[in-house]
């Protein structure tokens, strides 16, 4: 079993601050090494407890390794030395933040849903939609009576859906992020809009450097109505909505979606 000294002082960890961030080198001793030629040195890179690309420094913030290379030790066939580069992620291009204003990306489109009732001004009950039916019956004696019938009108409509995509790079995996705020709802104003109007619909975030950075994008629905859920008395002698239900007591509105302070998210907006 191979065995590690950590940061061994020579040649000696180096550590630099530059005009592109920090830059750190370490050097681990790694011994009991199997294999031959370039098998053993890579073994070497990949021993439990040397550090892997992607991961953080263990008393530097925010540098992670960005490569590491091994070497032969002269005289010893089982030993290498393992250099191990940190750098600030992406630090030349686009230093990464999780409090700097993301990129906009927003639209509408419409989604169908399905409606017993006439449109109303929001916080308000439209009426019903009622549909009634003359029939005319014959009688064993030819006799012809009308009889009406009524009966509760359903019809799909499209209403307009607001999507909100913020964007920018972060030097964080998002997932606990996306694991607390997704499927919640504003509790505070968020642009503009009162509590309960944005609904977090997804916290994605992609990792093309082996976790040195991710594109982080928040995505976020609005609607003005709120994502409170309508429940309405259903009259047990028809079966049906009852008519001209009143707020509070035979028509009520249900908080479905649990509320979360989007201002934790550090968007900017």
């Amino acid at each position: 079993m191979a065995t590690i000294t950590k940061d061994i002082l020579t040649p000696g960890p180096t550590v630099a601050d530059t005009s592109t961030g920090l830059k750190a080198t370490r050097y681990f001793a790694v011994d009991g090494l199997t294999g031959n030629g370039d098998a053993m040195l890579l073994n070497a890179l990949r021993t439990a407890g040397i550090p892997q690309r992607g991961e953080t420094h263990d008393a530097i913030p925010n540098i992670r390794v960005v490569s590491a290379s091994a070497a032969y030790v002269p005289g010893f066939a089982s030993a290498a030395i393992v250099t191990v580069n940190y750098e600030s992620p992406n630090a030349t291009e686009h230093p990464p933040s999780t409090t700097e204003a993301p990129q906009i990306s927003t639209g509408s489109t419409v989604q169908t849903v399905e409606t017993n009732r006439h449109l109303a001004p929001p916080g308000q009950v439209g009426p019903q939609i009622i549909l009634t039916h003359t029939f005319t019956d014959t009688d064993t004696d030819g006799n012809e009576t009308e009889r009406i019938e009524t009966q509760t009108g359903v019809i799909s409509i499209d209403v307009p859906l607001t999507t909100l995509a913020l964007s920018r790079l972060e030097p964080e995996d998002p997932e606990s992020k996306s694991i607390d705020f997704t499927g919640t709802i504003n509790q505070r104003d968020f642009r503009g809009d009162p509590q309960d109007v944005w609904l977090c619909t997804g916290i994605e975030g992609t990792s093309t450097d082996g976790g040195l950075t991710y594109d982080v994008t928040y995505n976020f629905a609005r609607n003005p109505d709120t994502w409170s859920a309508s429940i309405v008395f259903i009259d047990p002698a028809t079966s049906l909505p009852v008519e001209n239900p009143v707020l509070g007591e035979s028509f009520r509105t249900l908080r479905v979606y649990p509320r979360t302070d989007f201002d934790q998210l550090n968007l900017g907006i």
